[in-house]
């Protein structure tokens, strides 16, 4: 009872697309004048917001020196005045916290 007819395939097979090839780079002649650059990319214009964060960089480099300064001029003082006072740290580190928090 075996079928006499030869198996088919159930699959059709898929033809795969060939990509177009692509034009070969050449030269240009020695007597063409060479092609000219790109023009200059233009900057984009300056927003409020890159003003202001010029601004504020600029005031935090500033406050950040008068910070330094200060604290090497005070610093000597605080230790000396910490040295005699009993909880002068501790109360310091409190004031620290505070400023942080309000800010």
């Amino acid at each position: 009872m075996s079928d006499p007819s030869p198996v088919k395939p159930t699959i059709t097979p898929v033809e795969t697309p060939v990509a177009p090839s692509e034009p070969p780079i050449v030269a240009p002649r020695a007597s063409e004048p060479p092609p000219p650059p790109p023009p200059p990319r233009r900057e984009p214009p300056q927003t409020i917001v890159d003003k202001a964060i010029k601004v504020t960089q600029a005031y935090a480099e500033y406050v950040w020196a008068d910070v330094k300064v200060l604290f090497a001029e005070i610093k000597p003082s605080f230790v000396k005045f910490g040295l005699k006072q009993r909880n002068f740290l501790i109360g310091l580190v409190v004031f620290i916290l505070f400023l942080i928090w309000l800010f």
